[in-house]
């Protein structure tokens, strides 16, 4: 009993630490459309005010998250073909930004 306790507790750390967050990819790599969404769905899942929340599918207003990535878009275009810009901001991560909010 002991050793299968054991193997899911050695099971569940495994997948923890292999299931990365969108947030720990570098800035200079764009998101993807799904990782996009997991993040505003997460957003927007966390905000305590229902009213709001329908405020945010609906589109009415746009999360911090969809602000955020619209300048980190337009980075994106900056960069493009700029590989001395992507080597100095390859270590920043989009939580950085998350946590400075």
């Amino acid at each position: 009993m002991k050793n299968i306790t054991t193997n899911l507790i050695f099971l569940s750390v495994l997948l923890v630490s292999c299931s990365k967050s969108p947030l720990d990819k570098s800035v200079i790599e764009p998101l993807d459309i799904d990782e996009i969404e997991q993040m505003i769905e997460f957003e927007i899942s966390h905000h305590e005010n229902l009213i709001i929340q329908e405020m945010y599918r609906d589109g009415s207003i746009s999360t911090d998250f969809e602000r955020f990535y619209e300048k980190a878009q337009n980075f994106h275009r900056y960069i493009n073909d700029d590989n001395l810009s992507k080597l100095k901001f390859r270590d920043l991560k989009y939580k950085d930004y998350n946590a400075a909010n």
